[in-house]
């Protein structure tokens, strides 16, 4: 167990281990609660860089509620379709 713990949570051999059970123990538990506060620093930055612009999440939103609905995006299409069939009328009738 103790060669398990040392191994997966990368602090390594050394020159320096503890001897007691005890000792194992606790530095068991001090692996754990560095694997836990480095994965919570890691999720706090990465938080802190991801929502840091408001403006750009809120337009992402309102692209996504956008895209979510094709009825929208249809007649968005259907409207520009009938504002270039207005042009090419245009210029037909002036030539």
């Amino acid at each position: 167990l103790w060669w398990a713990l040392v191994t997966v949570t990368t602090v390594g051999y050394g020159d320096i281990v503890p001897v007691s059970l005890l000792g194992k123990w606790l530095a068991v538990l001090l692996m754990l609660v560095g694997i836990g506060t480095i994965g919570m620093l890691t999720s706090a930055l990465t938080n802190f860089f991801v929502k840091d612009n408001p403006d750009e999440q809120i337009k992402l939103d309102k692209l996504q509620d956008e895209l979510s609905s094709p009825r929208i995006l249809l007649e968005k299409q259907s409207k520009k379709i009938e504002e270039l069939h207005k042009m090419i009328q245009d210029l037909i009738e002036k030539t």
